[in-house]
């Protein structure tokens, strides 16, 4: 396995299986895209940031001033802060099982056909 280095992000060594390192040599060159300068943990959750979007941490924004003006208690702040966490863990789950950002059914739920 080829030696990276360390990542961008976390700063820990990290190494590429050597299949994935020769694809980005010959055919991800040919496709423009460059060797990756963060181990795939910190990709993984650069990727479920990304997908998580401006909403959660827009509507967490809103909750804060509200907080900060006095709109809300604090129960009520904790309470609407712990939905958001849970929703962001749920979030994080589907993209680990391979689902992506807009499948938001639940697991039980059988696909529609």
């Amino acid at each position: 396995m080829p030696d990276m280095g360390l990542c961008k992000e976390c700063n820990e060594p990290w190494s590429m299986e050597q299949g994935q390192y020769d694809w980005f040599l010959s055919e991800g060159k040919e496709k423009g895209l460059t060797l990756p300068k963060r181990c795939p943990e910190c990709r993984k959750k650069g990727k479920i940031r990304r997908q998580a979007g401006p909403s959660l941490s827009d509507r967490f924004l809103n909750l804060l001033d509200s907080y900060e003006r006095e709109d809300i208690g604090p129960s009520q702040f904790y309470d609407a802060l712990h939905n958001l966490i849970e929703e962001l863990r749920q979030f994080e789950q589907r993209v680990s099982k391979g689902k992506g950002h807009h499948d938001k059914r639940k697991d039980s739920e059988p696909a529609r056909q």
